[in-house]
């Protein structure tokens, strides 16, 4: 088998891959619990801490369950926890309010 023939084959499982991926229905949000998993932090420190969620808490969606798009959900943890904090703190109490 030469280096071309390697390619192709590459290029067909690269192929049914996506296609694969494609047919997995995703989610087009994240919720407490998907930070929960994949950040480590336990849930209620995450309700205490409006830092460590996108838009300090504020959901995307109306209802009791808060969630995220996942444009916001990517765009908020592309910052860093300390600095997302740092803002927190640093944010006057009556705008705190407002996002409670």
């Amino acid at each position: 088998m030469n280096s071309v023939d390697v390619g192709e084959k590459l290029l067909q499982v690269e192929r049914k891959v996506d296609l694969l991926l494609n047919a997995v229905p995703h989610r087009q949000y994240k919720t407490i619990k998907d930070i929960h998993i994949e950040m480590g932090w336990s849930i209620s420190f995450i309700k205490k801490n409006p830092w460590t969620m996108p838009n300090y808490g504020r959901s995307d969606f109306p209802g009791r369950e808060k969630r995220w798009l996942m444009e916001t959900y990517r765009e908020w943890f592309s910052v860093s926890p300390v600095e997302r904090e740092r803002e927190w703190i640093l944010k006057p109490f009556r705008e705190k309010q407002k996002l409670a």
